[in-house]
């Protein structure tokens, strides 16, 4: 990956990737939210790996409403201020993924200062947050799915959440969460998505 370009797009590696993921993911009908970072690979990722579930514009790609919810949250970029790991204006998300709504971003939600800042403070400032916005998700989709009978769960790209471990200071339990890791690492455990 060339860490000089800002924003870049996902690799043909990463698109195999996502593929691999689309195929293989344990009851993806059984998914009610899948959080993303803004990031064009990241949303990219996204789309491929879960595009049989995801309600874009309100329906899934195979016309069902019931379809899993896309949130777009900046909390998830990446935690560098490398070129690389610096998402593109909000006007270009809108025009290269027009079925995203990325209108809950800020016109300058890349920018690295404040709680995205590339620091340490930053980053575990930033991390508790998101568990916090992720525990109320969680919440609000066993909430909504009492009654229900397809058991619907929700994912997280967990490549871009990896910043969720940072700290464990909350009354939080993990096992509320579903995740799942496709693999997709090379031989050194680097993904080069």
């Amino acid at each position: 990956m060339d860490f000089s370009q800002r924003d870049p797009p996902l690799t043909l590696k990463g698109f195999d990737q996502a593929s691999h993921l689309a195929k293989t993911f344990p009851e993806p009908r059984s998914i009610s939210v899948v959080l993303t970072s803004p990031l064009k690979r990241a949303l990219q990722t996204t789309l491929k790996g879960f595009s049989q579930v995801l309600a874009l514009n309100g329906v899934g790609e195979d016309g069902q409403n019931g379809a899993a919810r896309l949130l777009v949250d900046r909390d998830l970029q990446e935690t560098s201020d490398l070129p690389c790991d610096t998402g593109s204006d909000r006007d270009i998300l809108e025009k290269l993924f027009p079925n995203v709504d990325v209108t809950t971003l800020d016109k300058d939600w890349f920018v690295k200062t404040g709680m995205y800042a590339a620091d340490e403070e930053a980053v575990i400032l930033r991390a508790k947050t998101f568990r916090k916005k992720l525990w109320n998700i969680a919440k609000s989709v066993q909430s909504d799915q009492s009654g229900r009978e397809d058991g619907r769960d929700f994912a997280r790209d967990s490549d871009d959440a990896a910043s969720l471990n940072v700290a464990d200071d909350d009354e939080m339990d993990s096992r509320s969460f579903g995740s799942y890791e496709s693999g997709g690492a090379d031989a050194d455990g680097e993904s080069d998505r």
